[in-house]
């Protein structure tokens, strides 16, 4: 590959803050400077002009489910979705556009009950009407409930007498399921639910690996491996397909298999995929009051959603974890889910203080996600999205930490906002950090992976509530064009 040379506004994220001039050559940065001195290094390499427009190092997601938002692209959405109605328009028409024949399931994703004019979850006669003829299952917005109709449940082989597994709900009322399952209940049997073949499987990962392009990032997670994706990712890596880079975080029943499947994963990349540590669920969602609190929700006077751990279990997985020097992620919504891991991981510094050293992480940590005070703290800090939850547009997270405006209007948590260049680097160095990748990734500096993007605005200087109508123009992978917007 011959040198390319970009001039124009360019944010490093690093100590400097933004340089005139980028050379790269094949997949690395050789040089940072003024224009002078980029020109005097490499005299013949092709000058693009950047003009209007503002080069940034790539994004990185901190923390989603790769493969499930590329099962996501086979699926019903129900996002923004207002009542029972449009819920039913919606699978109606799914079905009549894929000629999805009897018998075959449906999968719909991203309703939330708290936004429906029913304001309920839809109950299991609704989704028989809906589909009486289909197994349907309705998958919440948090991805930590759904609804299943009567033929889901009976495919599942699930009746009232079927054991409820710890940390799980599955409501039954009056010696009859309502199709309602939460949390631990609700993994284990949506992860029953056939999957599409093998060919249709590729080609929704290959949409999905164009979409995190298209939405700047060259950096996925898989945030939560089961042993069911062995195949999957087997025929992945074979494939050839992966051109993003994906690190992946088994559960604690996981890791043996999949490091044994994909042993030089352990410790780089093989075929864009790595290992990334371990993985664990401490509590559930705060849309449908899982979360862990350590005061009652409101309109009560007890309840406090649910840990799904005990200390001595969490303690346990963090042992194993350092033990075998590996990272771990704890899913901690609530403030009390937060704490049991910050005393776990505090206990284990107590003996091994390689814990520290491996950069345990709270995912989520949605105690009105106090980032300014983190950021006075010196604690680093990243942002996710959780897709498939929402679409992995980093913009429009930037978007909504600078402002912290809700979709109402109102804004939350005025005093935990933050500067754009701040929430850029959550994205960016960060999240680099997170991975312990910083050497190579997340800003743009001499030696780092040439993986940026070209913005069609600076966000630094547009009004900070258009950052989300920042446009992306091009995304390069390792010093390759990856995406680039027509026009």
């Amino acid at each position: 590959m011959k040198q390319i040379f970009y001039h124009g506004t360019i944010l490093t994220m690093e100590a400097n803050r933004e340089t005139e001039a980028v050379l790269i050559h094949e997949d690395t940065i050789e040089k940072t400077g003024t224009f002078e001195e980029v020109r005097a290094m490499a005299p013949d390499a092709e000058l693009i002009d950047l003009k209007d427009k503002t080069m940034i190092p790539a994004f990185l997601d901190a923390h989603g489910h790769f493969s499930s938002y590329a099962n996501a692209q086979l699926q019903v959405s129900l996002e923004e979705a207002v009542d029972v109605r449009e819920i039913t328009e919606r699978i109606h028409a799914f079905m009549e556009n894929n000629k999805i024949g009897a018998g075959q399931w449906i999968v719909a994703k991203g309703y939330d009950h708290n936004m429906l004019t029913e304001q309920s979850h839809p109950s299991r006669e609704v989704l028989d009407e809906i589909a009486p003829d289909h197994p349907l299952v309705l998958q919440h917005q948090s991805g930590h409930c759904g609804v299943f109709n009567t033929m889901a449940l009976t495919c599942l082989a699930l009746t009232p007498q079927t054991p409820v597994p710890a940390g799980g709900v599955i409501e039954c009322v009056d010696g009859k399921l309502t199709g309602y399952m939460e949390e631990t209940a609700y993994i284990q049997y949506v992860k029953k639910v056939p999957m599409a073949d093998l060919d249709t499987m590729l080609a929704a990962y290959r949409k999905a690996q164009n979409n995190y392009f298209a939405y700047g990032i060259t950096t996925a997670q898989e945030g939560m491996m089961v042993t069911q994706m062995l195949p999957l990712y087997q025929c992945l890596l074979e494939s050839g397909l992966l051109t993003i880079d994906v690190i992946g975080y088994p559960d604690m029943t996981s890791m043996k298999a999949i490091a044994n499947a994909f042993p030089k994963a352990k410790h780089a990349y093989d075929r864009h995929f790595k290992i990334g540590g371990y993985k664990i669920i401490l509590d559930g969602s705060p849309q449908v009051k899982t979360a862990w609190m350590q005061a009652p929700y409101l309109g009560s006077d007890t309840y406090c959603g649910y840990g799904t751990m005990s200390d001595e279990e969490v303690l346990a997985a963090i042992d194993t974890a350092t033990s075998e020097g590996q990272q771990i992620l704890a899913h901690a919504n609530g403030d009390a889910a937060i704490q049991q891991y910050i005393d776990a991981v505090s206990k284990e510094a107590e003996k091994n203080k390689n814990v520290i050293q491996l950069k345990p992480v709270i995912i989520h940590s949605q105690s009105i996600s106090p980032a300014k005070e983190a950021l006075n703290q010196e604690i680093p800090f990243t942002f996710h999205q959780d897709a498939p939850v929402i679409e992995p547009n980093m913009l429009e997270t930037i978007q909504c930490a600078v402002n912290r405006t809700t979709k109402q209007g109102c804004v939350l948590g005025e005093q935990e906002c933050i500067d754009v260049y701040d929430a850029l680097k959550a994205v960016t160095i960060n999240a680099a950090y997170q991975y312990s990748e910083e050497t190579c990734k997340g800003s743009i500096k001499e030696g780092k992976q040439a993986d940026f993007v070209i913005l069609s605005d600076n966000p630094l200087t547009v009004p900070k509530d258009k950052i989300a109508n920042i446009t992306i123009m091009e995304t390069r992978k390792a010093g390759n064009i990856v995406f680039q917007r027509e026009g």
